[in-house]
């Protein structure tokens, strides 16, 4: 049985289309999250809010995809990468690379005097819910960035060509968050590449997922950084220096020189590691 074309021809035009649906279905989601909450009589704020608005958007996300993936891919939405199966030493690895990254980070900044604890708060049950809601949006931008767009841009270009648009692509999606800088967004960019260079080897989704989700988690609710901007409450409450070249300023540390660093030295682990010619769908 031969394999269905593609109902549109070019990868690349493919992936351009779903980014426009997929920014329509990320403004749709707020929408539909108002119409949920006052038909369902709810009342959420601050993280009960984050998490419901996620979950929303995750739903969307993931028929959108699949909706894609089915119709204008012609191909079985499994083929993005879903497979858990004999993964679970590489997503046990991704968290532990994000964990790392992080902590170096704060270890690197203490040491330079560009760091300080001021305090501890353990609050178990919001750290919860804030893993949950950066779990969900871990899978709303790696299944549409890596499992959508990165696929279809492989089908036209070569796979670390791809891999670059695609980084510039999630680099440039979080230019609006609060206090972006150039070196922020050159920083998200080699995460970008990070998280994509699994996944054009291997072909499955969990690893970007899981470092994705270790990035943010680690990032803020437990060193205490901002992500991109954003802060969610975290077990650490910390002061920074006044080196923003070195501490990342407002944006977090994601701004920081020092993560530009370690991302290279994760960058070039994770191609060491996982560079193969064999394609796993």
């Amino acid at each position: 049985m031969s394999k269905k074309k593609p109902l549109i021809k070019y990868g690349w035009l493919r992936a351009f289309i779903f980014f426009f649906a997929f920014a329509m279905t990320y403004d749709l989601s707020s929408k539909l999250r108002e119409l949920l909450i006052r038909t369902l009589g709810l009342r959420l704020q601050g993280i009960n809010f984050s998490l419901f608005n996620s979950f929303v958007r995750v739903i969307l996300i993931v028929i959108l995809v699949y909706l894609f993936t089915n119709i204008i891919d012609r191909r079985k939405f499994s083929s993005i990468g879903i497979s858990i199966k004999n993964k679970w030493k590489d997503i046990g690895l991704s968290f532990l690379i994000g964990a790392v990254i992080m902590g170096l980070g704060f270890v690197v900044l203490f040491i330079f005097n560009q760091l300080s604890v001021d305090s501890m708060n353990l609050n178990s049950s919001s750290l919860i819910l804030t893993f949950v809601f950066l779990f969900f949006a871990s899978i709303i931008e790696e299944i549409a960035l890596r499992g959508y767009i990165l696929t279809n841009l492989m089908d036209s270009v070569n796979k670390y060509i791809a891999l670059f648009v695609s980084s510039v692509v999630f680099g440039l999606v979080h230019i609006t968050n609060p206090d972006a800088t150039i070196l922020g967004i050159v920083n998200l960019i080699l995460m970008g590449v990070l998280l994509g260079l699994y996944y054009i080897h291997k072909r499955n989704l969990w690893f970007p997922v899981v470092l994705h989700l270790s990035w943010n988690f680690f990032q803020n609710p437990i060193f205490g950084f901002r992500v991109s901007g954003f802060d969610f409450g975290s077990l650490f409450s910390i002061k920074l220096g006044h080196s923003k070249l070195l501490t990342g300023g407002p944006f977090g540390f994601e701004g920081s020189i020092v993560l530009t660093v370690l991302v290279l030295l994760a960058i070039l682990f994770v191609e060491k590691t996982f560079k193969t010619k064999q394609v796993y769908y």
